[in-house]
């Protein structure tokens, strides 16, 4: 899974081959999230908190344009 961003000590990738809807892995430390790329929505979390988690989806919408990029060249659905 190729890390395609990282911004803040967050990572965000996208498994090659992934199943729909289009989403984006975020870790940072021993955290994780998953986060819808077309509708912003944090989908599972694993040890962020609220703040954090608004965060993510603050940077996921910053960038979702260059996100759903990458997702589109390694799947051929969203």
């Amino acid at each position: 899974m190729p890390t395609v961003l990282t911004i803040d000590g967050y990572r965000f990738k996208i498994y090659i081959n992934d199943h729909t809807p289009a989403h984006v892995h975020v870790l940072k430390a021993e955290n994780e999230a998953r986060v819808t790329l077309v509708t912003i929505k944090i989908i599972s979390n694993i040890g962020f908190n609220s703040r954090e988690l608004g965060k993510i989806e603050m940077l996921v919408e910053k960038h979702q344009e260059q996100l759903l990029a990458i997702w589109d060249t390694y799947h051929e659905s969203r």
